[in-house]
């Protein structure tokens, strides 16, 4: 689950609790959020949060790319997880699959890309079917099998794509570089 939770900005140790993290209480400013599973939010800092919950403050952002078709995700990408492990995200032209971990992770799945996010951006939902039950960059066995997770992207040129918190986030989270 580590990947889940750098995709997403939640501690690994926070994923599917309520109130763990520093900043979270009733004045505790909206955080970016992440829908997972098709009904539930996650949040930096916040645990799991029902859909339609709090709006995103940011203001919609704009991608480098703005003639993107839906192929620019075709191919392998790679992030940097830790100074020591990366991940590796191959989307296939079929809609298929596969995230490994230097640590030897692999999960096999389909993907979905759809241009309805805000802006140039993409939501990507990435649907994992299949778990090795190798471990993840955070040294996690824990199986990804069944998990249904939509992100959102945007091409950044033709080699790196921009992961962001939400279809609002103004700065990207994450950046793959392609291999």
């Amino acid at each position: 689950m580590q990947w889940i939770a750098r995709l997403g900005l939640v501690s690994t140790f926070c994923l599917g609790l309520l109130g763990c993290g520093a900043g979270d209480g009733p004045s505790a400013a909206p955080a970016p959020r992440m829908r997972v599973d098709g009904g539930y939010d996650f949040r930096p800092g916040g645990g799991i949060v029902g859909r339609g919950s709090d709006e995103p403050v940011d203001e919609p952002g704009d991608s480098e790319d703005t003639d993107a078709d839906a192929d620019f995700i075709v191919g392998s990408w790679s992030e940097r997880a830790y100074e020591d492990c990366s991940y590796t995200y191959r989307f296939t032209s079929s809609g298929g699959l596969r995230i490994t971990s230097e640590y030897g992770e692999v999960l096999d799945g389909e993907y979905e890309i759809d241009d309805s996010a805000a802006g140039n951006r993409w939501f990507l939902t990435l649907i994992i079917e299949e778990d090795n039950g190798g471990f993840d960059c955070g040294g996690n066995t824990g199986s990804d099998a069944g998990i249904t997770v939509t992100i959102v992207v945007a091409p950044s040129g033709r080699d790196k794509v921009n992961v962001y918190s939400s279809e609002y986030a103004g700065g990207a989270s994450i950046q793959w570089n392609r291999k």
